[in-house]
């Protein structure tokens, strides 16, 4: 399965499944950035890098996410769109429990 394919799958079953919308991240001129940003309710963008199955994050994109995560961003790198979403309901699981306990 393409890269593509993997993001899209995600991006519709998120929406569909989890009423969580997305963003793909375009950044001119400036590689390594996560492909989406994912905007869980009641809580904080999840970054996730999308890759073919198998492949790895370059070193480029490795020494942005660790930026991202000493920021204090979630970010997660997924090949398998089923594995992505269960990754996406956490979060968003997460900001529920969260939520309730404030």
């Amino acid at each position: 399965m393409k890269e593509s394919t993997i993001e899209r799958k995600t991006c519709k079953l998120a929406l569909e499944q989890l009423g969580v919308r997305n963003v793909k991240l375009v950044t001119p001129g400036d590689t390594g950035w996560p492909d989406r940003i994912f905007w869980i309710p009641g809580g904080r963008p999840l970054l996730i890098e999308f890759k073919a199955p198998g492949a790895a994050p370059r070193p480029k994109q490795l020494y942005i996410h660790e930026l991202l995560r000493q920021l204090g961003y979630q970010i997660e790198v997924h090949d398998d769109p089923n594995i992505a979403i269960q990754s996406i309901a956490r979060a968003v699981e997460a900001a529920r429990v969260s939520e309730k306990s404030h």
